[in-house]
């Protein structure tokens, strides 16, 4: 950590005292660089999955953030990914009753793209359900359309609380906008796999030729020659998806009657159906992938050949 750094957040944590921020993700929001910012200053609470499982190892969590004016930042607080946040509005009104000074930051990204996100997140660690299987969750979840979820956390402002709902290209710059204290910027280690690599690692998984660690490390950034910008999503799903807009543009509705509408948000919503990676996956793909994943060492190039 740079010493300007060290002690700016010394600065800001003792500015915070008392004070409970709270950074409840969602997955695929940027949240892991967020994190890796939060910690480069020093105002980063750490905290394991497990800690946000009940509600005394919750608790004993943000009080120490509390405690120490430090920032307690997990997606996992409002509940699971694949559960779409079913245990969301409890945990909300535990909140708010158990602390006082409470600020709960929440980012969202429009439904399309934040599905497609999430059901590519499935695959790379290896929970390969079916994408009907997964849109049938998404109809059965109160949440999945996140306007439930906007009104819930609006719901804290009632209390001696504030909830924040949010959507930024750039979540470092906004959530510093938010503490009023700049955040250093630190490159992420997130993997991110491409559509066409996910589909090879789905097809693979049957051959147990390569593990599933493997795979997601080598084929981390890999990308195909000529690459077109894909779905993981057939156009049948993403049209469904795609008709969310009116609910996103709802939720902007419903924080406009306790926040001001972070910019950008009504602009945001995708339009267009990409190709489908897996009605695209060719042989000329699944050679490539072969290749890297046959090569020897830790390393592994950015594009395929």
């Amino acid at each position: 950590m740079q010493l300007k750094s060290y002690f700016k957040g010394k600065a800001f944590r003792a500015g915070n005292l008392g004070q409970l921020i709270l950074h409840a993700g969602l997955h695929k929001t940027g949240s892991t660089t967020l994190q890796a910012s939060l910690r480069e200053a020093g105002v980063l609470l750490s905290t394991n999955r497990s800690d946000f499982r009940s509600h005394l190892s919750i608790k004993e969590k943000l009080k120490l953030a509390q405690a120490r004016g430090l920032v307690a930042s997990s997606e996992h607080f409002l509940g699971e990914m694949i559960g779409f946040y079913a245990s969301a509005g409890e945990r909300i009104e535990w909140l708010a009753r158990t602390f006082d000074s409470v600020n709960l930051i929440v980012y969202l990204r429009p439904q399309i793209s934040w599905h497609e996100s999430a059901f590519a997140q499935l695959i790379q660690q290896g929970t390969f359900m079916t994408e009907k299987e997964y849109v049938e969750l998404a109809r059965k979840s109160r949440v999945a359309d996140f306007r439930s979820l906007v009104r819930l956390i609006g719901g804290l402002n009632r209390f001696a609380a504030t909830g924040w709902v949010r959507f930024s290209a750039d979540v470092v710059d906004d959530f510093s906008s938010i503490l009023g204290y700049s955040l250093p910027r630190v490159e992420s280690q997130n993997l991110s796999l491409h559509p066409i690599a996910l589909e090879a690692m789905r097809r693979l998984k049957s051959t147990r030729k390569f593990s599933q660690a493997e795979m997601r490390q080598r084929l981390a950034r890999w990308v195909p020659e000529n690459a077109a910008n894909f779905s993981v999503f057939s156009p049948e799903t993403q049209s469904y998806f795609l008709s969310k807009e009116p609910e996103w543009l709802e939720c902007a509705q419903i924080l406009s009657t306790f926040q001001e509408i972070p910019a950008g948000w009504e602009h945001a919503f995708p339009r267009q159906i990409k190709p489908w990676a897996k009605a695209n996956f060719s042989q000329e793909h699944m050679n490539s992938v072969l290749a890297l994943l046959q090569e020897e060492g830790p390393e592994s190039p950015e594009h395929g050949s």
